[in-house]
């Protein structure tokens, strides 16, 4: 059934805008700033007023049924969060203002908070106090730890509270937590689920971004409120919690290095039919270039696979993808399940951004979109902008010469290591190694930049296993020892893999069996398995990092 509620102190600003029923929400345009598979949140702007518009594109059972579990009945996680935000602010609690919230008729939810004013990121913000003095750390990691304790003292736990989602007013230091939608409100917060709302703020930040001082003096802050200061052992459990959190993807991924704004946004033009990212628009002066809005809208018939180049402003080149096809059991499996079926175009963007928040260059991605032209027939495309300048790692080290290679195997080593970190691998082949490995030399005299050209032959593994990570260094050490280089410098791409300045005793059968695996092959994958040396490398694998 569809409803919209709005908050009092808003509705007649609202309605002079035309903002009245659930389907006026939904259809506000703006930016993409994060997304998931069933829902995302759009930045949008109303009347001058900046606020964030957090869509649902279904609302699953499971979801209502938790809802129901925690006292706000049968409702969505957009409503859900409202009423969420109106206890909160009953209780003292520093958090965003909500406008309106609801549901339309076809069960999309929708929530409209009242963006933060200057607020920073934690990331943002610690990282922009590297230079400030440990006294100043100090009292702010204080004031973090009270901030946490008030919100708990409560009765409110956070289980998504992650660095990205507590926000800093840079000059006055006002501390407010976001994304309220799975929090829930209890007479007592037990201490499990403290330690691991803490934990998960824990290993979401990285230890360049705060030293062990600075998070014990937000502990200490943290237990002088809330009343419990025997907890001695808090701090132990938090840690062992926080290793455990790092095993999950999503998790590592926010202890990378933050984006600069904007590099990941999406705007929708006309939908999920064509999404330009913010820099391409604006580059093209904001206005959707002809041949774009063409893919966005293709016609009935024409060729199943189309590769284009096209022009993009700056005297600069894109490649255009262009499919049709058709999937019925896909749309089936899509209409029952009542969410968007990803096309390869799609899957391939979005593999792009995980590449790239893991620190890994690749090409740009412009624009893509999906439609579907009827019962399971579907059309995509994809523009991606080619790294310019760069050559293929097997052909440039053929011809050069030896001034680079230590440092360029134990960049090699690194690129590999958080490739594996994102779920990725080269499915231990050198052929992908050498299509996919690219070097650029951006000014001479320099040590050339490694990039992924082509993440087509990517195989997507949600946490790769010991097998995969060796075949995928035998593959690379290949790709090396193959322009004639010294074997024993193979060396330094299993250290620059392990970031590590010397070779540990634990790991050197690995560095033997690769040795060997690149030359003569007198020990295969079983046999070194088999001897259980694999036990001594369990910190290569991503999760046990």
């Amino acid at each position: 059934m569809a409803f919209v509620r709005i908050n009092p102190r808003y509705r007649d600003f609202l309605a002079r805008h035309g903002l009245t029923a659930p389907g006026h929400f939904l259809d506000l345009p703006g930016v993409i700033i994060s997304g998931h598979p069933d829902r995302h949140v759009c930045q949008v702007t109303v009347g001058g007023l900046r606020a964030l518009l957090k869509r649902e594109h279904r609302v699953p059972v499971k979801d209502r049924l938790a809802g129901a579990a925690a006292g706000y009945g049968l409702v969505s996680k957009s409503y859900r969060e409202a009423l969420t935000l109106q206890a909160l602010k009953r209780a003292g609690v520093p958090c965003p203002e909500w406008l309106a919230a609801g549901e339309d008729e076809r069960g999309r939810a929708f929530l409209l908070v009242k963006e933060v004013a200057g607020g920073l990121d934690l990331r943002l913000f610690l990282r922009d106090r590297l230079a400030a003095s440990p006294a100043a750390r100090r009292r702010f990691a204080r004031r973090l730890g009270e901030a946490l304790a008030r919100i708990h003292r409560a009765g409110f736990d956070h289980p998504d509270l992650c660095s990205k989602h507590v926000l800093v007013e840079p000059h006055r230091q006002t501390i407010v937590v976001v994304d309220w939608q799975r929090s829930r409100r209890r007479r007592r917060l037990s201490w499990q689920r403290r330690c691991r709302d803490l934990a998960l703020l824990h290993a979401t930040l990285a230890d360049e971004l705060a030293t062990p001082r600075d998070r014990l003096a937000c502990l200490r802050a943290y237990l002088r409120v809330g009343g419990e200061s025997k907890r001695r052992r808090l701090a132990r459990a938090i840690h062992r919690q926080a290793q455990r959190f790092l095993r999950r993807r999503h998790v590592r991924e926010q202890r990378q290095a933050v984006l600069a704004a904007g590099t990941q946004n999406l705007i929708w033009v006309d939908g999920e039919a064509l999404c330009v990212t913010r820099e391409f628009l604006a580059d093209c002066g904001g206005q959707v270039p002809a041949w774009l809005r063409a893919a966005g809208r293709p016609e009935a018939e024409g060729p199943t696979l189309t590769q284009t180049v096209v022009a993009i402003p700056g005297a600069r080149q894109a490649r255009l993808v262009c499919r049709r096809s058709f999937r019925p059991w896909g749309y089936l499996w899509a209409w029952l399940r009542r969410r968007p079926l990803p096309s390869p175009e799609l899957l391939h963007a979005g593999l792009l951004f995980r590449l790239q928040r893991y620190g890994i260059r690749t090409p740009r991605l412009l624009a893509v979109g999906q439609r579907w032209l009827g019962i399971g027939r579907m059309s995509s495309f994809l523009v991606t902008e080619p790294i310019a300048g760069a050559i293929a790692l097997g052909e440039w080290l053929v011809g050069s010469g030896s001034r680079w290679r230590r440092q360029l195997l134990q960049e090699a080593g690194a690129l590999l290591r958080r490739l594996h970190d994102a779920g990725c691998s080269f499915g231990g082949k050198a052929a992908t190694v050498r299509d996919s490995v690219l070097l650029i030399q951006h000014h001479e005299g320099e040590l050339p930049a490694l990039a992924l050209g082509d993440v087509e032959g990517l195989k997507v593994c949600r946490r790769p296993g010991m097998a995969v990570i060796m075949r995928d260094l035998r593959a690379l050490a290949s790709v090396l020892s193959a322009a004639g280089w010294v074997r024993t410098d193979l060396l330094r791409l299993l250290l620059g893999y392990l970031g590590q300045d010397r070779l540990l005793p634990s790991c050197r059968p690995l560095a033997r069996w690769l040795l060997t695996e690149v030359g003569p092959r007198t020990e295969s994958l079983p046999a070194i398995a088999s001897a259980g040396a694999p036990r001594a490398w369990l910190s290569l694998t991503p999760s046990g990092r």
